[in-house]
């Protein structure tokens, strides 16, 4: 399924909960949970300084609550690095679709997002 139909779907059912502006931006991602001592692969679907939603492909429902590590790829870098990572909290959970999961997720301190602005012209 496409990530237009999981936006879609967590747009529709929760209102807007964010306090920092949010930009839709679509990167891969990587979480790792050391609930299960895995690394799952993702996707932003939006991204804030304080969090993101994101797509997670996961064989297991994640709950709200659950601590993991986020590392988002800003560059067509092909392997994120470990230092890249910041840990975070899911906020909330939305649709599960397949292998496919979105949850929200709350970063532990705020990050920068000039990579994620468009350069100026």
């Amino acid at each position: 399924m496409s990530n237009l139909k999981l936006t879609d779907h967590i747009e529709s059912k929760h209102p807007e909960r964010r306090h920092t502006p949010r930009i839709a931006v679509d990167r891969a991602a990587k979480v790792y949970c050391p609930l299960t001592r895995r690394y799952y692969a993702a996707r932003t679907l939006d991204v804030s300084r304080a969090g993101a939603m994101m797509s997670i492909s996961t064989p297991r429902t994640l709950r709200t609550g659950e601590e993991l590590e986020v590392a988002i790829c800003w560059d067509d870098r092909a392997v994120i690095p470990q230092a890249s990572m910041v840990k975070a909290q899911i906020a909330r959970v939305a649709a599960r679709i397949g292998d496919h999961q979105a949850v929200g997720v709350q970063f532990a301190d705020e990050i920068s997002l000039q990579h994620a602005l468009p350069a100026a012209a």
